[in-house]
C-alpha cells in the first residue's frame, strides 16, 4: 500500500475511506456473484449505495465503460432457479439474498426451468388433474361433512339446553370413574 492509499484509509468525519484495492476486490466479488451486496456491505461496514458508487469508481479507475448493472453469471442464475425449484428459498428470499429484482428471477425461472426439468420431476410434486368422477366424489364428501357438522352442532345445543334448563349432567366429567 502506498502513502496515498494509507492516507485515504484513515477516517474522515466519521466515514471510513477504503483503498482502491479493497473497492476493486469487493466489486469483483459482487459482479461475479460470489457475495451478495448485503454480505459485502455488512463485512465492509458500508451502505448499498456506497457499493454501487464503488462500482462506478472502479470502472472509471480502470477505464472500463460497462453497464451499471452487469449481467449475472449463468451459474448464479442456475443456482437461484435451482434453489427456488427445490424450495430451498422463495423468490423474495432469493431477491434479497442475491440483490436481484423479483422480475429478473421470474424471467430466469422461465428461461432455465426447462434445463432443470430433471429436478422438477424428482423434487416437485406434479399437479394431478382431477377427473370428473373424483370431483363428484369430493363434492359428496364435502356435503356429508357439512351434514355431520350440523348434526354435531344440533346435538351439542340439545345437551347444553338439557344441562342448563333441566339441571341434568349429561357430559362425562373428567374426574369420574367408570
Amino acid at each position: 500500500m502506498n502513502k496515498q492509499e494509507s492516507k485515504k484509509s484513515k477516517k474522515k468525519s466519521g466515514y471510513h475511506v477504503h483503498p482502491m484495492s479493497v473497492k476493486k476486490q469487493a466489486v469483483e466479488e459482487y459482479e461475479k456473484g460470489l457475495s451478495s451486496s448485503q454480505v459485502l456491505c455488512q463485512r465492509l461496514d458500508i451502505s448499498i449505495p456506497a457499493l454501487h458508487g464503488w462500482r462506478r469508481q472502479v470502472r472509471k479507475y480502470d477505464g472500463v465503460n460497462l453497464k451499471i448493472r452487469p449481467q449475472s453469471p449463468e451459474e448464479l442464475k442456475l443456482r437461484v432457479v435451482r434453489g427456488i425449484i427445490t424450495r430451498a428459498y422463495t423468490v423474495e428470499q432469493a431477491s434479497t439474498q442475491y440483490n436481484v429484482t423479483k422480475g429478473s428471477i421470474k424471467k430466469w425461472i422461465e428461461k432455465y426451468s426447462s434445463q432443470l426439468a430433471d429436478i422438477n420431476e424428482e423434487l416437485v410434486p406434479k399437479k394431478q388433474d382431477k377427473s370428473p368422477i373424483d370431483q363428484n366424489r369430493i363434492r359428496q364428501l364435502e356435503r356429508a361433512l357439512e351434514d355431520a357438522n350440523l348434526k354435531i352442532i344440533g346435538l351439542e345445543t340439545m345437551i347444553n339446553i338439557a344441562e342448563k334448563d333441566l339441571k341434568i349432567d349429561i357430559r362425562k366429567k373428567s374426574g369420574t370413574k367408570r
